[in-house]
């Protein structure tokens, strides 16, 4: 090639190379290989992890509890040997949608079906009629797994009664979400517990008691990327 044809091919060649960048596709050699600039990258966490698929499965619980403490409505003393006062009643700023004696506050360790081992936290508020009736609501629980996962429930209208000697402890629940890979939860059934050879008043004491959680919960288990 002479001297004078060498500036029109390299003019060609470079006008060339020009089209093909404006037709070819940028690439980023990642991991799994050449991956479009406008592609996310498959190696980069999902924030629903592997499998973000929600299905219903029965879940059920087996759990010891204890009540901790009490919380007393303001102006209330109770006489000796008492442990709240069955005519002073009180909403505890709005925590309670109606009037209750007490607060109750409570913890407890156990097994849930899709936690493995948890330890939980409980309150709700309680009402103690004049012939000696006792229910509850507006419980909240949470159950925390070994992973620090956390489903959490409400629960009520339950009730306390006593047979023969047993008190037992029946309420419904539905779970209201949580954590991990139970974040967006939900579902619900029954929970029934029993204290043999105790009463109520013991159980406000502080003595366990067993329960049962019977149901189902709605989650994504690669949810969090647990």
């Amino acid at each position: 090639m002479s001297l004078r044809a060498l500036p029109a091919a390299l003019l060609t060649f470079l006008l060339a190379g020009c089209q093909q960048s404006a037709t070819s596709t940028p690439t980023l050699i990642g991991p799994s290989g050449p991956s479009p600039l406008n592609v996310v990258d498959p190696s980069a966490p999902s924030p629903l992890g592997a499998n973000a698929q929600s299905v219903e499965r029965p879940n059920r619980g087996h759990f010891v509890l204890n009540v901790d403490h009490i919380q007393l409505p303001e102006g209330c003393s109770p006489s000796d040997g008492a442990l709240f006062c069955p005519t002073i009643r009180s909403t505890f700023g709005g925590r309670c949608s109606v009037p209750s004696n007490f607060v109750e506050f409570g913890e407890g360790t156990g097994e849930m079906t899709h936690g493995g081992r948890v330890e939980l936290t409980w309150n709700h508020c309680t009402r103690v009629s004049a012939t000696r009736e006792i229910t509850f609501r507006d419980g909240t629980m949470t159950a925390v797994t070994a992973n620090t996962d956390e489903v959490t429930f409400s629960y009520g209208i339950g009730a306390l009664s006593v047979v023969d000697d047993a008190t037992l402890i029946d309420s419904p629940f539905i779970v209201t979400g949580g954590t991990g890979r139970f974040d967006g939860a939900s579902g619900g059934g029954t929970m029934h517990g029993e204290a043999p050879g105790a009463k109520p008043v013991d159980l406000l004491g502080g003595t366990p008691f067993a329960t049962t959680l019977t149901g189902t919960v709605t989650y994504a288990p690669g949810r969090g990327g647990r």
